[in-house]
Parts: structure tokens; sequence; C-alpha cells
């Protein structure tokens, strides 16, 4: 077996693998058998004892008015967070020799007597409501006279809503010999126009307020007299406006 080994094509894998030294394996084994004897002779690890909470308790020292009760007052005065300063008044032998020189000098410290004065008389503002001798109450207006030159009487008056603008509107308007009844004053109406080259109204299709058949026809009518401004470039085209009603003068109505 050995010698078909050796014979073996190189394709035929070495199943059993190559003979290797064994001396690097053993020189890794050696390097990490001396790091670890190294760390474990050199490296302490300390583990330290944790310190327990202080209870919340305290100590109260009952001292005497003696010399020892005095000493160990100012000790704690003076050793404590907040020390104390040194006031000459609290000296008991001080303040009696203090109050002896002035007795023998006879000076008095003067008395102080406050002087007392009068407040000024200060009276509130009263709020003037209104003038004296003017009235209260705003005079009435009169009303406004109706403007001259003839009866006010409801006229519509058109807007647009499709296919023109403000611009192209008709600068003066047909008068509406018609009446004009409330119903047809609360109606919104509305009209799909049929226009022909020069600007002249061949059809009027209402589109809404269609329920009012008598100011529908009234207002088809009056539309089929206005002619708007003419389109050059179309023979025929549709448009769509709104009409409204104005309280102006019986002797015709203008657009704007």
């Amino acid at each position: 077996m050995r010698h078909k080994r050796k014979e073996a094509p190189l394709w035929v894998f070495p199943w059993n693998g190559v003979k290797q030294s064994p001396l690097p394996k053993i020189t890794a084994f050696l390097i990490t058998l001396g790091v670890f004897a190294m760390m474990f002779a050199f490296v302490r690890i300390g583990i330290v004892t944790p310190t327990p909470w202080a209870g919340r308790q305290a100590t109260l020292f009952r001292t005497l008015d003696d010399v020892e009760g005095r000493t160990l007052a100012l000790r704690a005065r003076e050793g404590g967070p907040f020390p104390s300063r040194f006031q000459p008044a609290h000296i008991d032998w001080l303040r009696e020799l203090e109050n002896q020189t002035l007795a023998t000098a006879g000076w008095q410290p003067p008395r102080h007597e406050p002087i007392l004065r009068d407040l000024p008389a200060m009276e509130p503002p009263v709020p003037q409501l209104s003038a004296p001798g003017q009235p209260v109450m705003p005079k009435r207006l009169p009303p406004n006279p109706p403007p001259a030159g003839g009866e006010l009487r409801p006229m519509p008056a058109l807007h647009p809503l499709a296919g023109v603008d403000v611009d192209h509107l008709p600068q003066s308007l047909p008068e509406f010999a018609g009446e004009v009844p409330p119903a047809m004053l609360a109606e919104s109406w509305r009209f799909l126009l049929r226009l022909d080259a020069g600007g002249r109204v061949q059809e009027a299709v209402p589109l809404s307020g269609g329920a009012n058949d008598a100011g529908a026809s009234a207002l088809t009518g009056w539309l089929g007299k206005i002619v708007f401004q003419p389109d050059a470039e179309s023979e025929e085209r549709w448009i769509a406006v709104g009409l409204s009603f104005e309280n102006r003068t019986a002797d015709g109505t203008d657009a704007d």
C-alpha cells in the first residue's frame, strides 16, 4: 500500500493527509503555555468588599451651660460645615464694658420718632360718557334719495361662466321690458348660448331655473337681442353665462 501510494497519480486525493513535522504544533503550544503562565504569575485581580451604606441615623449631644459645654459647642460650630463668625456683641463681658463706657460718657442714643404725613386726596376720575349739553344717541341720517333719471326696477345683468370672460361681454344690454315677479328673482339663472361669427345669439338653452317657464321664455327672448363681440376665428361657438338681477333705472342697463 505504501508503494502504491507513492506511485499514485496527482489527481488522486490523499485521504490520510500529508505527513507534516510536529515541530510547529509543539512551538505554538509552548508559546501559548508561556503566555498563560506569565499572566497567572504577574496579573493580580483585586476583589474589594463593597462598602455598606451608612444607616439613616445621627448622634445628638446635649451640653450644659458650663465651661465644658460651651467649649464643646464652640468646637462644634468651628468644625461644622457652616462655621460661625466672631460676633463681639455675643460676649457678655464685652457687652457690659460697652454699656459702662457709654454710661460714663453720658451718651444716649437719639430717639427715633417717625413723622406722619397725610396722604394727598386722590379722587378717581369720572369717565365722561357724553359731552355736556350734547345728545347721547347719534343723529338719525335721512335715507338716501333715489337717483335721478327714472324709477328703479330689477334689470338682468350677465356674468361669464365658460367660453367667455368679463372683457368680452357686451358693454350695453337691451332693456328688459317684461315683469320680474319675486319667484323669478329667487331663481339662479344659467344659459348656454350659441353664437355665430358676428356674436349674435342664435340659440339660448336654460341650464337652471327651468321651473319658471314664463321667466325662462322672457329671458330667452331678451338674450336673443344681445350682440357679443365677434370672433373671426370660428363661425359658430358656444358659451355659458349666468344671469342675476340688479336694481337700475328703467331707461337702459349697462354690463358694468
